[in-house]
Order: C-alpha cells, then sequence, then structure tokens
C-alpha cells in the first residue's frame, strides 16, 4: 500500500477520535483525578478537536456538521451481507453509505432453486444520508491546513491505528479489532444490510 497522505491521516484520526478517547488500556489515575489516556493525549486528537470547534465556531459550520456526520455520528452495528469471493479472500457487498469495521464469519444459506448465497456477518460504520461528500471533503482539507499550523509532518497517529490502516500486523490487537470478540452466528437474529 502506499504511504497515507495528510488527508488519509487526519481521516484516520477522525475514524479513531472515540476510540482513542475510550482507550481503556491507558486510562491511568493521577491522585483521584481521571487523566486523559495517551493513545489520545501523546497524538494529534487534541488538535483535530481544537480546529474542528474552530470551524464550528467560524464560517465553515456547515462543513464541521459533514464531517462529524460522516466520521464522529454514525452508527456502529453488526449486518449480514452478500461477500465475494476474491484473492485477497471474501470481500463484503456493503450498503450505501457504510464502511467495514470488522469481518465476521461467513455462511452458505441454500435459496429457492438450489441458488447457494454467500453472505457474511460484518461490523459496519454507517452515516447519515444528508452528508454531502463534498463539504465533508473541505472540511478535511481545512483540517489539513489548520491542524498543526498547517506542518503535516506533525500529524500523528498512534502505530496500531495507523498498522491497522495500512493493514499491517500490529493493527488487530487494538481499537475496532479488540471489540470483534463476539461475532454474530447463523443462530442468531440478522439484521439485514438495508439499515
Amino acid at each position: 500500500m502506499r504511504d497515507p497522505t495528510p488527508h488519509d491521516l487526519v481521516r484516520e484520526l477522525l475514524r479513531t477520535l472515540d476510540e482513542a478517547i475510550h482507550d481503556k488500556v491507558t486510562w491511568g489515575e493521577a491522585g483521584g483525578v481521571r487523566v486523559m489516556p495517551g493513545t489520545y493525549s501523546l497524538h494529534s486528537y487534541p488538535e483535530l478537536e481544537a480546529r474542528m470547534r474552530d470551524m464550528r465556531d467560524g464560517l465553515m459550520r456547515p462543513q464541521w456538521w459533514h464531517v462529524s456526520s460522516r466520521y464522529l455520528w454514525g452508527n456502529t452495528q453488526w449486518v449480514r451481507v452478500p461477500y465475494r469471493r476474491t484473492l485477497r479472500g471474501p470481500t463484503p457487498q456493503l450498503p450505501p453509505r457504510a464502511e467495514e469495521r470488522i469481518q465476521g464469519e461467513t455462511e452458505r444459506i441454500l435459496l429457492p432453486g438450489g441458488v447457494v448465497e454467500h453472505v457474511m456477518w460484518v461490523k459496519c460504520y454507517a452515516w447519515s444520508d444528508a452528508v454531502i461528500p463534498e463539504f465533508v471533503n473541505q472540511g478535511v482539507d481545512v483540517l489539513v491546513e489548520t491542524m498543526h499550523g498547517g506542518d503535516t509532518s506533525k500529524l500523528l497517529l498512534p502505530k496500531p491505528f495507523l498498522y491497522r490502516m495500512l493493514g499491517l500486523p500490529g493493527g488487530e490487537a487494538s481499537g475496532r479489532q479488540a471489540g470483534a470478540s463476539h461475532v454474530p452466528h447463523a443462530q442468531e437474529p440478522a439484521t439485514q444490510a438495508g439499515w
């Protein structure tokens, strides 16, 4: 995979902001006062939140709303979707306005007429129909230009999140992948991809 661009890093910072804030591994206690985890405070998350506040309170409020709706305010849930077999493994066919977080188990379902449908469980993040991609892109452009005074070399993403984004070993043991301890099975009620 190619090296991530500043836009890729900002998008991944937005995707992982909630994980960084709620990183249960690094929460610490300091004299009875709860402190922010290192995953959050030692990387670009405080800067991201500060620039998002600037957008919200300034002329870029529409872009702030669309960026927030796209990356921060969506829903995450397990869904059962069709998939295609590829050389890289099963590739889920996700509903519009959704992105994969975790792949679960695959199943084959025999349909009437002897047709076999291949489906898999996928944990998806889905966002509102009201999100306008052009406004999202404009908002991400503003974040790239304003975070750390425009010095993109200072954009820092925690290594496990970066590795996961790049599909490298070491990214599966934290964050979104850690939540994969329970993968739905065929016996559980199915949530179809029409949400």
